[in-house]
């Protein structure tokens, strides 16, 4: 019962449908113990993130922030993880490793067999377009941005076949491994078919905002290990400010602006501390602990 109370208050922060797109909702506490479970069975992660904005000419701030807080949260918790992104993703990726200071280490393919050179049992895709049923990549407004777009969710393709699983976290419908959400928003949201990604994962998790999920799984690790895994406020905001020093938008605006999907930096700081303290809710301090 205490696990289930820890995934409803992560879902309540992180999965409200605050950006109105719909996503969020269709999601299930389930698909989070199943993403937890996956993520204590694996001992190799690659965590596939990177989001080019086409008129903008640069990544965006969702993603990168989410891969790296929780690739970082498995190093801490006795794995091996590394992101992994694209040639056009990559300065803003490594910008952000340079702010964690202890980030994770950073892979740079524009081809999904590179994937495969670091021998992953798990690939964790945060906010990575994944193609559509035509083949294109597209954003949320339907665009094409296949010439942007390395095709890396073609690893997911592959992966079955090397027995590896898939664990996906996205916000819209058009991230690489949301495809069982595709029939659902389809119906609901329409006007998204079109840019709906068909490739799945074993376990997606739909959320608000793609790094706000990446952060909630961290904290719901932490919250089974008994010890704080993420980052916080302070470590959010030199995190932000230094994706967007390196060319980084947001991607709902544009605008090169330490905001995530129109919620601005305040907000942000603000969700990295409610995580915090949901943790502590569950979690006996440090000092309670020795005192036992």
């Amino acid at each position: 019962m205490k696990e289930e109370a820890w995934v409803h208050g992560l879902m309540g922060l992180v999965a409200s449908d605050r950006p109105r797109r719909g996503a969020s909702p269709m999601g299930r506490s389930d698909h989070w113990t199943e993403a937890l479970a996956l993520l204590e069975a694996k001992r190799r992660v690659a965590v596939i993130t990177g989001f080019y904005v086409l008129e903008a000419k640069a990544a965006e701030t969702d993603g990168p922030g989410g891969a790296l807080v929780l690739a970082r949260a498995l190093e801490r918790d006795g794995k091996r993880a590394i992101v992994v992104t694209d040639s056009l993703c990559f300065d803003v990726v490594a910008a952000g490793a340079a702010a964690l200071g202890d980030g994770p280490p950073l892979l740079c393919v524009d081809e999904p067999g590179e994937i495969w050179s670091w021998d992953p049992d798990l690939l964790l895709y945060v906010e990575r377009p994944g193609r559509c049923r035509d083949g294109t990549f597209r954003n949320m407004r339907g665009r094409d941005i296949s010439s942007v777009t390395a095709p890396l969710d073609g690893a997911a393709l592959e992966a079955p076949l090397r027995g590896v699983s898939l664990l996906s976290i996205g916000d819209g419908g058009n991230e690489a491994g949301m495809a069982s959400f595709l029939e659902g928003l389809s119906a609901t949201r329409p006007e998204f078919a079109p840019s709906l990604c068909c490739v799945p994962a074993d376990v997606a998790l739909a959320v608000d905002v793609s790094n706000w999920g990446a952060y909630a799984l961290g904290a719901l690790l932490s919250c089974r290990r008994g010890i704080w895994l993420g980052h916080d406020p302070d470590e959010e905001e030199r995190l932000l400010r230094a994706l967007v020093a390196a060319g980084a938008v947001d991607g709902v605006s544009g605008l090169p602006e330490p905001s995530v999907d129109g919620f601005p930096l305040e907000v942000q700081c603000e969700l990295v501390a409610e995580l915090q303290s949901l943790w502590r809710t569950f979690t006996s301090s440090p000092e309670e602990k020795g005192a036992s």
